[in-house]
C-alpha cells in the first residue's frame, strides 16, 4: 500500500548528467511505490535553492560535476547541516576519495548502477538512508546557507543568475554573467556600496533567477576581490568600540552657569571654519585607507572555507590552535567571558583573528601610508 502523500520523503539527487537523472526519477518512483518525491538538480546553486526552499530528507551527490565538484559541495552541505543525510553516487572513486568523502559528512559511498540488478541495490541502499529523520533540512530549522557562499557557488560555477535577497523589508538583487558579477542594487545603492550592504544584511531568504542584463555595468573587479574587502568591512565594523561618554549622575545637584563678565573675563577667539578641499580629502581617505593584503576563513576543524592570498594555511592553523589554547587559559581566569577576537597592530599592518565556536576568521592589512 502506498504512503500518504504528507509522509513522502523528498529525495535529491545532484547530477550534471541529465539522462541519468531521468532514469532514477522515473525507475526510484515506480519502485517507492510513491513514498519518494524525487528532485533533480544539475548543478550545485540549483540544489541550494532546493534545499532553502523545502524540507529534504536526503541528498545523493555526483563527485564529478563542472564548477563546485561533488566533494566541495558535501562539505558545504555538511557545515550548514550536518544532521542531513548525505550519499555519493558517482561513476568511479578511489579507496583515498572514500576516506575523504566519509570524513566530510557522507553516510555512504555508491557506484553508479549499470544494471538492473545494481540499480536495485542502489534503491534499496537509499530507501533505508532517506527514513532517517533530520529537521536540518527544513526551511528555517538548521543554518542557513549564506548570500557569500551561494555568490561563490555561483561564481565558481560560472553561472549566469540574479540572486535575489531580502531580509525583513529590504531587497537587493547580484547581478552574475558567467561567474563574474556585473552589478548589484540594495534600496537607493548600487555597485560596491550595495554589495557590501547585502552582506552586512542577515538575510532570511534567497531566490535563483535566469539572468538578465542589469541597468547598468559598476563593478568589475573580481568575485573573490569583493568577498574579500566586504569581509575586511564586517570585520572592523564588528571590532569599533562605542565612543567613551560620561555618564551624570541624575542625584547630583547641577553645575550653576558660567557667567562671563566682558569687563574682566576675556572672551575666547572665534574659531575659524575649517577650509574644505575635496582633492586633500581624497587624497587623505586614499592614503588612510587600509589595504587588505591576506585573508583566511575556516571551520574550527581546520576546513579551509576561503582564503584570499594567504601563503601559508598551515602556519594560520597553527596560530589559530594556539591562541584558542592562551584564550581558553583567559577565560578561566578572568571573569570576562569568552575571547573571540584579538587585533595586533605594527607601524605597517594591522592583523584581526576572530574566534568563534564553528569558524575562525584571519584578516591581515595593510596600514595607509602618512
Amino acid at each position: 500500500m502506498a504512503e500518504q502523500p504528507q509522509s513522502r520523503r523528498r529525495v535529491l539527487f545532484v547530477d550534471d548528467d541529465v539522462s541519468f537523472l531521468d532514469l532514477v526519477t522515473k525507475v526510484f518512483a515506480v519502485w517507492s511505490k510513491d513514498a519518494w518525491q524525487i528532485l533533480t538538480a544539475v548543478n550545485t546553486g540549483k540544489a541550494i535553492s532546493i534545499i532553502q526552499d523545502q524540507m529534504v530528507n536526503l541528498v545523493v551527490i555526483d563527485l564529478h560535476m563542472p564548477g563546485v565538484d561533488g566533494l566541495q559541495f558535501l562539505r558545504l552541505l555538511h557545515r550548514k547541516y550536518p544532521h542531513l543525510p548525505k550519499v555519493i553516487l558517482t561513476g568511479d572513486i578511489s579507496e583515498d576519495m572514500k576516506k575523504v568523502c566519509l570524513a566530510n559528512g557522507a553516510e555512504l559511498h555508491l557506484i553508479k548502477p549499470t544494471s538492473i540488478e545494481g540499480m536495485e541495490n542502489v534503491y534499496a541502499a537509499l530507501n533505508e538512508i532517506s527514513k532517517q529523520d533530520s529537521t536540518e533540512g527544513l526551511p528555517g530549522g538548521g543554518p542557513k546557507i549564506g548570500f557569500q557562499e551561494l555568490v561563490q557557488l555561483e561564481c565558481l560555477n560560472r553561472h549566469s543568475s540574479i540572486l535575489e535577497i531580502s531580509a525583513g523589508t529590504e531587497r537587493g538583487q547580484v547581478f552574475i554573467k558567467d561567474g563574474a558579477i556585473q552589478d548589484a542594487r540594495c534600496g537607493d545603492l548600487s555597485g560596491r556600496d550595495a554589495f557590501f550592504a547585502l552582506m552586512a544584511l542577515n538575510a532570511s531568504g534567497f531566490n535563483l533567477k535566469p539572468y538578465a542584463a542589469p541597468p547598468a555595468t559598476t563593478i568589475q573587479e573580481p568575485w573573490e576581490k569583493l568577498l574579500a574587502d566586504g569581509s575586511q568591512k564586517l570585520a572592523t565594523a564588528a571590532g569599533q568600540a562605542a565612543p567613551n561618554a560620561k555618564v551624570s549622575d541624575p542625584r547630583a545637584e547641577p553645575a550653576p552657569p558660567t557667567v562671563l563678565n566682558p569687563k574682566t573675563s576675556p572672551l575666547p577667539p572665534r574659531p575659524q571654519a575649517p577650509v574644505f578641499d575635496p582633492a586633500a580629502s581624497a587624497n587623505a581617505r586614499a592614503m588612510l585607507a587600509p589595504a587588505v593584503e591576506e585573508m583566511l576563513l575556516c571551520s574550527s576543524r581546520g576546513e579551509v572555507l576561503y582564503e584570499w592570498q594567504c601563503s601559508s594555511a598551515e602556519s594560520r592553523m597553527k596560530l589559530f590552535e594556539f591562541l584558542g589554547q592562551r584564550t581558553a587559559e583567559l577565560s578561566r581566569a578572568l571573569p570576562f567571558g569568552n575571547f573571540e577576537r584579538m587585533e595586533m597592530h605594527h607601524l605597517k599592518a594591522r592583523v584581526i583573528c576572530q574566534l568563534k565556536p564553528d569558524s575562525r576568521l584571519l584578516v591581515r592589512s595593510q596600514r595607509g601610508k602618512l
